[in-house]
């Protein structure tokens, strides 16, 4: 597993391992996908880098990237959020693998694609937890069909929020002034911090 972890890594979140002592993951004492999913390898690679925790997610990045067109989202309130959430629901949610896999309403077309290909429904704590994902992730790792189609799901995932903060980093009423608004309300409100 260490060896794929690296061959889904840039060199940019290796030299962030490294930093750590050089620990990708704790040791397993099996392989969590005993059979080679079938998926384009870079699904794949997504698949692994998501579950890895090195994919672009608040509860680990705190917007750090969107800080500088977003400053709002450096405060407390909404630096581990999900942005989608904030800004189209007015919801404080905790950004996280398993939120966007399960309930994220930004990924539920990704999702829907994902249950026809299975025949299985996606089913979630409300709100969703790690275990939840580890759960659909035991369900379809013995099965080469469901594990690609799971590798599919976060490409899919991957490439519609990185479409969803493109959107928000334009200029215009649909993304920084609509961000800019919605977080400033939020504020105001001071409505209950995320669920973490």
């Amino acid at each position: 597993m260490d060896y794929y972890l690296r061959m889904a890594c840039t060199p940019e979140v290796l030299q962030q391992v490294g930093q750590r002592g050089g620990r990708l993951a704790a040791p397993m004492s099996e392989l969590v996908f005993p059979v080679l999913p079938h998926a384009d390898t870079g699904a794949v690679q997504v698949l692994l880098r998501i579950l890895a925790g090195f994919e672009d997610f608040a509860r680990v990045t705190a917007h750090h990237t969107r800080r500088d067109l977003h400053p709002a989202l450096a405060t407390d309130d909404f630096k581990h959020c999900c942005l989608s959430c904030l800004v189209y629901r007015n919801e404080r949610v905790l950004d996280s693998e398993w939120h966007s896999f399960c309930e994220c309403p930004g990924t539920a077309s990704a999702r829907s694609r994902f249950s026809e290909i299975c025949t299985t429904e996606l089913t979630y704590n409300q709100p969703c937890t790690a275990k939840d994902l580890c759960r659909l992730v035991a369900h379809v790792s013995s099965d080469p069909r469901k594990a690609g189609a799971l590798a599919t799901l976060a490409l899919n995932v991957r490439a519609t929020r990185r479409h969803t903060f493109r959107k928000l980093s334009t200029h215009g009423p649909t993304g920084r002034g609509l961000v800019a608004v919605q977080l400033t309300q939020l504020q105001n409100l001071g409505a209950a911090p995320a669920v973490i």
